[in-house]
């Protein structure tokens, strides 16, 4: 049995033309009754957002972290040069210590 989709393998049936205009008129139908809700709220100019201080501050926070490079080049640079005169040390204490506590703020 083949089955003909959108005339992709031959010809389609009449029925299948038919059902095909329905589901085009209704497609059109949605498409204006959804285009017409769009414009409906443009129109209404009154309508207002107010965001909570918590918030203006968050999206404040985001725009300075934005406004961040994403690579600190001084701090880069300066361990570089202790790294590279023999200056630069590993607290391993610390280190473990530190992963311990982000293992136990993540719940791993």
């Amino acid at each position: 049995m083949v089955n003909h989709i959108n005339n992709i393998n031959g010809p389609q049936s009449s029925t299948a033309r038919n059902s095909g205009s329905v589901d085009n008129n209704a497609n059109s139908n949605s498409e204006a009754n959804s285009r017409a809700s769009v414009e409906a709220l443009v129109d209404n100019k009154h309508d207002t957002v107010q965001l909570s201080a918590r918030a203006q501050e968050l999206s404040r926070i985001q725009r300075d972290l934005q406004a961040l490079p994403e690579v600190d080049e001084a701090r880069v640079n300066d361990i570089r040069e202790r790294i590279d005169n023999g200056s630069y040390t590993v607290d391993a204490n610390q280190v473990a210590t530190r992963i311990l506590a982000d293992e136990q703020f993540f719940g791993s």
